[in-house]
């Protein structure tokens, strides 16, 4: 943190930083827990062959986290408000650029999310999957870039949900799984 810090990339004060490292552990131990529970339950269903259910069970429980994250864990860290109240004509920009590319993402999901408490980076992004899937826009890209730049930056983004990054890189966790 001190490393950002000094090069002006954040500007989250240390209270507020040690207590998201406080919310990450207490995320980190819940997860961890389900994946422990799942383990035992797993060796105790069929000590022969455990691991195929405890393969089965991290690919599922990786999606899982992957459609719950944007609504349930990223709130913890930082504030989303819809982006229509914030900047309307945005929306409607992000909404052309999703349908050209062929996806289906409503403006009533696309959020404003609160960066400059934190950090004086920009971004934009797509997050979640099927209904949780949304588009995120920092309010430090907002303040700093013009429409277009902003479209440019989520376009990048959103051609990894184009190319279908998010099912490969669940893919390649599952051979990874599969090897452990």
């Amino acid at each position: 943190h001190s490393v950002y810090r000094h090069y002006g990339l954040s500007i989250q004060a240390w209270d507020s930083w040690l207590w998201d490292k406080v919310k990450e552990l207490m995320v980190g131990i819940i997860v961890m827990s389900v994946v422990v529970w799942g383990l035992v339950a797993a060796i105790r269903k069929s000590p022969r062959r455990w691991w195929v259910s405890a393969w089965v069970g991290a690919v599922c429980f990786t999606a899982a986290l992957v459609f719950l994250a944007p609504v349930v864990i990223d709130p913890l860290f930082n504030k989303f408000e819809p982006l229509a109240v914030h900047d309307a004509p945005l929306a409607q920009s992000l909404e052309r650029v999703v349908d050209r590319a062929g996806l289906r993402i409503p403006v009533d999901r696309m959020y404003w999310m609160a960066a400059s408490e934190k950090v004086r980076t920009m971004n934009a992004y797509v997050t979640g999957l099927g209904a949780s899937k949304r588009v995120v826009v920092w309010d430090t890209t907002i303040a700093n870039a013009t429409t277009p730049e902003i479209l440019f930056v989520f376009g990048h983004e959103l051609g990894h949900y184009v190319l279908g990054h998010i099912p490969k890189q669940l893919g390649i966790l599952a051979a990874i799984f599969l090897v452990l």
